[in-house]
């Protein structure tokens, strides 16, 4: 009887499993590493970043070099064994818009470094400058 089994199958889809849950726990660490920098008043979700999870969901495919599902506006992207990751952000205006990017981009860095993976490209870009709180 001819073996049925797709064991090459069942490799890929254990490996796209796997990192599936690496990005996710990646995600989860650059929301925490973006949002506990001083001067960030939140990530900043765009209507580009909603095409493209739109998209992503249509198509429902998981594996390298296919992006992650981003949530609250962070986009991560695993190729060539690195992690580029892509963040709009709004800063308070008592900070330095250029300072709390770079801080950012150095938190996202080390967050990515300490979990294992080796960081990508990181673009942070400032979309809004956000009132200092009057309290």
């Amino acid at each position: 009887m001819p073996d049925t089994s797709r064991p090459d199958l069942d490799s890929a889809y254990a490996a796209g499993q796997d990192l599936h849950s690496e990005l996710t726990e990646l995600e989860q660490a650059a929301g925490l590493a973006i949002t506990g920098t001083a001067g960030v008043a939140g990530i900043e979700p765009t209507f580009h970043q909603a095409v493209r999870h739109v998209r992503r969901v249509a198509r429902r495919t998981v594996g390298a070099d296919q992006p992650h599902p981003a949530s609250d506006g962070v986009h991560l992207t695993h190729h060539d064994n690195r992690i580029d990751v892509s963040v709009d952000i709004a800063v308070t205006a008592t900070y330095s818009a250029l300072d709390t990017a770079q801080r950012v981009r150095n938190n996202l860095t080390a967050s990515i470094t300490e979990l294992g993976h080796q960081p990508g490209t990181i673009e942070v870009t400032v979309l809004s400058l956000h009132p200092a709180d009057s309290s």
